[in-house]
């Protein structure tokens, strides 16, 4: 007996039917797949450049504080070795102020807190500057008053909450 052509027409038609709604349900596979794929190595990226934002500004106020440790120690002992790290930090924080800024201007970073940053870290210098010229030129008394007038640990601590603000903004960013 052979079989009805019309029959294994529709047999063949059923056949063919199948494997193109497998090939569909494979390339949707597919490409749900890279999609979910690409996204989350976009959200990788995302969370590298947070990282690299928060390292930049924890590297800015390590070096502030290597700039205010040495102007400290020169203070207290008039000693020129205690310059040397006073004046690789205070070589380097204009860079890194400036890294900071084209990261805010890159979106990664809040450009209005890092503005206030710049100001405080600009007077901050400016007053390790002043102290350490007058201790040079002999006139430690008058270093001495504006240590004592505390304006550069309220400039200091202005530069830490600023920073803190923007690396709590950073880590929720995420």
């Amino acid at each position: 007996m052979n079989p009805d052509p019309s029959s294994l027409n529709e047999a063949s038609d059923k056949v063919r039917l199948f494997f193109i709604l497998m090939s569909a349900v494979l390339i949707i596979g597919i490409a749900a797949s890279y999609f979910a794929g690409r996204a989350a190595l976009d959200a990788i990226a995302r969370i590298r450049e947070f990282d690299a934002a928060i390292e930049a500004i924890q590297d800015l106020r390590s070096t502030i504080q290597d700039a205010e440790t040495g102007q400290r120690g020169y203070l207290l002992t008039h000693r020129a070795n205690y310059l040397a790290p006073y004046e690789e930090a205070i070589a380097t924080i204009h860079q890194r102020l400036q890294a900071a800024q084209k990261l805010a201007k890159a979106g990664l970073l809040e450009e209005k807190q890092v503005s206030e940053l710049g100001k405080s870290i600009n007077a901050k210098i400016e007053e390790l500057r002043k102290t350490v010229s007058l201790v040079q030129s002999g006139r430690i008394p008058a270093a001495m008053e504006i240590v004592r007038s505390d304006k550069g640990e309220r400039t200091m601590e202005s530069i830490r909450t600023i920073i803190a603000e923007i690396v709590s903004v950073q880590e929720n960013g995420r």
